[in-house]
């Protein structure tokens, strides 16, 4: 996928590239905003930028550091997101590499290949919930030792909001990097969620706020890839200016997608036990197995509701969603006093909660009768 930073965030890269041309570059960032705002890509293009020869407005492409950081096998480029692993279990010398099984080892090899060809790409290890607290300890060990190379070291931590899990040793650990930072070395956390992290992590970061994508420049990936005009309204549509959903979106069959919709909504309607007793082990195994896939399913149901609550206001202008205009118009005629923002909160809920370890088929039971409580205490 051809990228380039000032296309798909102007106003922040227009910022960034002021602070490389007067030489105010800051030892650590915080990349911080809504999931799919190009955040992760637009980091990977910092630190190329902030090494390339050319030193223009972005990176060349061509020199030799651009090559290399490019490919995502410059020296000079950390890359950190969480890893699987227990912090009981591991030793203070311990390699949190090595902790890896085969196919974990082998997915990550894939994925960095994949993030070098496409910025937007995810790295989603199986069963990684954190940045581990030896992932900080090998960066403290390695972090502050001289390059062989000239140029300025960059520390990018994906997934930063995980630092601060647990007891938030992990954090800590970093903390005390970041107090006492290596010369010629600028750290850029990414993250969507950054109230997640430790004030103490967060105050010692230039923060650097991400709106969501607009849609022409979701358009443009879109078609980048081939993808046909129609498919690509409806996926900018759903996407509400996340990168990674549109594209995701994009990879399925509309008359997929909307079906999926369709029965998620109808299943909340029905209110029949055998259905839902279905729904949530389903659900609960996908929450496990393809939290993404899962993730991405509720997101399609918070927007048919959101289009809901527009069409009821009438703050829209009536043919956001045309593919559910009718279903909607039945839906708010049948409740015209349910509590949609009610409703998103629970979606909300939801999404997080595998993260807390919950049983899932029971947590997704409890958002079905959640969900109808605000339809019918509110008609």
């Amino acid at each position: 996928m051809t990228f380039n930073p000032s296309k798909i965030q102007p106003a922040i890269w227009s910022r960034l590239a002021s602070i490389v041309h007067k030489n105010k570059i800051g030892s650590a960032y915080l990349f911080s905003g809504p999931e799919g705002s190009g955040k992760e890509a637009v980091a990977l293009a910092f630190a190329a930028m902030l090494n390339c020869n050319a030193k223009g407005d972005t990176s060349c492409g061509s020199c030799a550091s651009c090559i290399r950081f490019t490919s995502l096998q410059d020296e000079k480029l950390t890359l950190m997101f969480p890893l699987p692993g227990s912090e009981k279990k591991d030793s203070n010398a311990s390699d949190p590499l090595k902790g890896l099984s085969k196919d974990e080892a082998a997915y990550l090899l894939s994925a960095i290949e994949s993030k070098a060809h496409d910025p937007f790409f995810q790295i989603r290890v199986p069963r990684a919930r954190q940045i581990l607290i030896n992932q900080i300890r090998e960066l403290r060990r390695t972090v502050y030792l001289k390059s062989m190379s000239d140029g300025r070291k960059c520390v990018l931590l994906f997934q930063a909001h995980t630092l601060g899990k647990g007891i938030a040793a992990s954090a800590n650990a970093l903390l005390k990097v970041l107090e006492e930072p290596p010369p010629n070395t600028t750290f850029i956390l990414v993250t969507d969620y950054p109230a997640q992290l430790p004030l103490t992590i967060v105050s010692r970061c230039q923060n650097i706020a991400f709106p969501p994508m607009n849609g022409e420049t979701i358009g443009s990936a879109l078609a980048e890839k081939g993808i046909e005009e129609s498919t690509s309204r409806l996926c900018i549509h759903l996407s509400d200016g996340n990168m990674h959903r549109a594209l995701n979106l994009a990879a399925q069959p509309s008359e997929e997608l909307l079906s999926q919709i369709r029965d998620f909504v109808r299943t909340i309607m029905k209110e029949d036990s055998g259905t839902w007793k279905s729904f949530s082990q389903e659900f609960g195994r996908m929450s496990r197995f393809s939290p993404e896939e899962y993730k991405l399913r509720i997101a399609l149901v918070q927007k048919w509701f959101h289009e809901a609550y527009i069409a009821r206001t009438g703050a829209g202008n009536g043919n956001n969603f045309s593919e559910f205009s009718e279903d909607i118009s039945k839906f708010n005629q049948r409740y015209p006093n349910a509590d949609l923002k009610g409703i998103h909160t629970v979606l909300d809920n939801i999404v997080q909660a595998p993260d807390k370890n919950l049983y899932m088929p029971l947590a997704i039971t409890n958002m079905l009768l959640d969900v109808r409580s605000h339809l019918i205490d509110s008609s």
